[in-house]
Order: structure tokens, then C-alpha cells, then sequence
């Protein structure tokens, strides 16, 4: 297995650079790569960032990714339950639920306190 980092996963859904694209396909193709959650977490914010991608453009990115053969990410229940919010929540925001077996959320943010309600129906969410 080879861990793969930012640059090479950005190139999956950009294809913006035709060599590094090519090579990062050719990988993925040829062996199993990792990409941890801290990769996801970036991949997120340079599509968002420098790509400008739209909240859904992220979800469908990230799905797409986690159906690619021979790519295992990290965690890939939580990356796929947060990239499929397509409610507003703000992928950083929605990690950390995804990932939360509790029942109960606390934010001082009231704008995500609206926001998390809605897709983690399972959460009890409080007003600190």
C-alpha cells in the first residue's frame, strides 16, 4: 500500500494538470494507495479554495474518489457521510459529526447549531 498525499488526490477530480493526472491514474491503477484523513481534509479545502468548487462539486468529488478502484481513504464512512451533506454544512464542520457516536452536540456557533440539526437528525444539538 502507498500513501498518497494532497497533490496527488487533488489530480483525481481536477485532471488540471494532463501529466500529474495521468501519473496519479496510472498509480491508482497500478496499486493500492491510502490517503489519510488529514489528506481528505486538505483535498477539501484546495478544491474549495483554489478550485472554487461548490459545496455538491466537493460531495460528488469525494464520491467519486472513494469509488475509484484501488484508493482506500482513511475513514472513508465519515468522509462519505460528511461530503454527502449537501445542506449547507461546511465540510470541516461536518466531519466531526459524521465521525461522533455520541448523541448530543455543543457549539457556541448558532449558525451551525441550525445548520448540524438537519442532516445529524441523531444529534440532540445544544445551546451552550
Amino acid at each position: 500500500m502507498i500513501a498518497i498525499d494532497t497533490q496527488v488526490l487533488v489530480r483525481h477530480p481536477t485532471r488540471d494538470d494532463p501529466e500529474q493526472a495521468a501519473r496519479a491514474h496510472a498509480l491508482f491503477q497500478s496499486a493500492e494507495v491510502v490517503a489519510s484523513m488529514t489528506v481528505a481534509m486538505q483535498t477539501e479545502r484546495v478544491l474549495r479554495s483554489t478550485y472554487r468548487y461548490t459545496r455538491r462539486q466537493i460531495a460528488m468529488a469525494f464520491d467519486a474518489i472513494a469509488d475509484s478502484e484501488g484508493v482506500v481513504v482513511e475513514r472513508a464512512d465519515n468522509l462519505l457521510e460528511a461530503a454527502a451533506l449537501r445542506s449547507g454544512l461546511d465540510f470541516a464542520d461536518a466531519r466531526p459529526l459524521a465521525g461522533c457516536a455520541t448523541t448530543q452536540f455543543e457549539t457556541f456557533d448558532t449558525e451551525l447549531q441550525t445548520r448540524a440539526s438537519a442532516p445529524f437528525a441523531r444529534l440532540e444539538v445544544i445551546t451552550p
